[in-house]
């Protein structure tokens, strides 16, 4: 079954343009064991570029904060969970408006149509803010949501791995 899912996702993702830049990923990549009952949600794709030409997708793994994050994930039992953008766009750095993000809710529907995830783990609490005025009455509420901060936001590390433990054993998270 859920290679079934993962299979609908890359054929999803195929509309995106470049798809290897602007999907969703399981995180870390090679994971082995996928998981389909979380997704985490930031706000868009990184601006940042691999120096080299890198094969499939790259956003989540270039900087020493992406590696810390994945680091956090397998730490606390999250790896293999998939992340993905509330706006699949990355050419204008900054925060997407409102109508990039109402613009952009058919896909992301269809991503959470696909993965049926039981939580959503938003990325920011900035962007769990929008998450709660632009998404949440288009998607339901049959999903468990909280925040986790930022990995690159100005929260020191080990306030952000803090919160991280507690969403994982406030909801029952952790796969180890």
């Amino acid at each position: 079954m859920l290679n079934d899912k993962i299979e609908a996702l890359a054929e999803h993702n195929k509309q995106l343009s470049p798809p290897d830049e602007l999907c969703g990923l399981f995180l870390p990549p090679g994971t082995r064991q996928r998981r389909d009952d979380i997704l985490l949600l930031a706000e868009m794709p990184s601006m940042n570029e691999p120096c080299t030409s890198v094969k499939g997708p790259y956003n989540f793994g270039v900087t020493a904060r992406d590696r810390f994050f994945r680091e956090m994930l397998v730490k606390h039992g999250l790896a293999g969970v998939y992340v993905t953008d509330m706006v699949k766009r990355r050419d204008v750095p900054g925060r997407p408006t409102e109508q990039e993000i109402v613009a952009w809710l058919p896909f992301l529907k269809e991503e959470l149509d696909i993965l049926k995830p039981g939580m959503i783990l938003v990325i920011g609490k900035r962007t769990y803010d929008s998450f709660l005025r632009h998404v949440v009455r288009h998607i339901g509420n049959h999903f468990h949501h909280d925040f986790i901060f930022h990995y690159c936001s100005q929260v020191p590390r080990g306030k952000f791995e803090t919160r991280l433990k507690e969403i994982v054993e406030r909801y029952d998270l952790s796969r180890k």
